[in-house]
């Protein structure tokens, strides 16, 4: 099962909704879709009747509100016209990140590592995996199965 939890941004939003993939938080749950007690019950009994839970992960981009945005902003691409963050892909909504950063690669990874040890989850599908680069999608998957072993 994979399950979209991300709260997504409400800057530069498309449509009423905004766009799933224009997260602002990699560790919050948005109350569309209840409370982290809610997931980790969610979880659970999932795992009780013998499914596996995945979830929906970005990885190349942001939306424009994302907390790093304020607290981390050398984390993202910067336009060399407007001087401002660099935008994916034609896409206005959301920025690209900058994954010649160490600091963001591992803030990244941290992110992902919150969803095993907090709800147990038992893996991720990345959208737009090739968007980003090979060597991360190693470093990433030998640092999360030091926590548990995905399925695959």
């Amino acid at each position: 099962m994979v399950y979209a939890l991300n709260t997504h941004c409400t800057k530069r939003q498309k449509g009423t909704l905004g766009s799933y993939y224009a997260c602002s938080s990699y560790t919050d749950i948005s109350s569309e879709f209840g409370t982290t007690e809610d997931f980790k019950k969610f979880v659970q009994h999932a795992h009780e009747m013998g499914f596996k839970v995945i979830i929906d992960w970005v990885a190349n981009h942001t939306g424009w509100d994302h907390v790093w945005t304020k607290s981390h902003p050398e984390y993202y691409l910067k336009d060399s016209a407007t001087k401002d963050f660099k935008i994916a892909s034609g896409m206005d909504d959301i920025i690209e990140l900058d994954y010649s950063n160490y600091d963001m690669r591992n803030a990244m990874i941290d992110a992902m590592k919150y969803w095993i040890t907090e709800f147990d989850i038992d893996g991720y599908r990345c959208d737009l995996a090739f968007w980003v680069e090979l060597d991360f999608w190693m470093q990433a998957r030998a640092e999360l199965e030091k926590q548990k072993h995905f399925f695959g």
